[in-house]
């Protein structure tokens, strides 16, 4: 899995790699996490899942729905790294308007 993820550093999607390996989330946690939901400083990831592509939802129970995710130090790196990125991008095309 490290050498899927070493290699994928580059792609646009990378962090999601990143959380689906390093957490073992779900793909719908995954594709729904919002900014808000990552608590940086406590190292924690919050899951909301209501609606999927695939149906209602695609949890075994309606706990795994609304869950709390310990991080480890990588992952909240990538994920401040991550954030920065699109911050940066949303500035950028600001200006460039």
């Amino acid at each position: 899995m490290l050498q899927f993820l070493d290699s994928s550093k580059l792609d646009p999607l990378y962090i999601a790699f990143h959380l689906a390996a390093m957490t073992g989330m779900r793909r719908s946690e995954v594709l729904g996490i919002r900014w808000k939901d990552v608590d940086f400083k406590n190292s924690l990831l919050r899951t909301v899942v209501t609606h999927t592509p695939y149906g209602a939802s695609d949890g075994k129970t309606k706990a795994s729905f609304n869950r709390t995710i310990d991080l480890d130090e990588v992952t909240v790196t990538e994920l401040q790294k991550r954030k920065e990125r699109v911050e940066f991008e949303k500035e950028r095309d600001r200006q460039s308007v």
